[in-house]
């Protein structure tokens, strides 16, 4: 490959990584986890559940310290919040590796790039 090519190439992805920038930089709260129904059978004998339909029960659940815990949002507005929280951190985390992704990229072309240089000027 070229050495223009390989220039336009890094300004791309330079482009892309502003892009990434945006987004890492964004002020978003974040919450770990996932929001999700939980269905459990409570016990009782003559309950529904007994049968097969089981209490459905929306939770957070995220890791901590190596375990996982679980909490049950009961309020549709703290539902609502967990939810978005939840999102956003999937969106950062996303972003975030496609930043790792890019940058690495972008050191390989720039060492490519030093090669293709260095070929060019060595003819002595």
């Amino acid at each position: 490959m070229n050495t223009s090519r390989l220039r336009q190439r890094i300004n791309l992805h330079f482009r892309d990584l502003a892009k990434v920038k945006d987004e890492l930089a964004a002020r978003r709260p974040v919450a770990r986890g996932i929001v999700y129904v939980l269905k459990r059978k409570c016990g009782k004998a003559g309950c529904r559940c007994q049968k097969g339909k089981l209490h459905p029960q929306i939770c957070l659940a995220w890791r901590e310290e190596g375990r996982g815990r679980l909490r049950p949002l009961k309020a549709a507005k703290e539902i609502n919040k967990y939810e978005r929280l939840t999102a956003n951190h999937r969106r950062f985390r996303k972003a975030r590796a496609r930043f790792i992704k890019l940058s690495k990229e972008v050191v390989a072309l720039a060492n490519k790039l030093e090669q293709e240089m260095l070929k060019k000027g060595d003819k002595r």
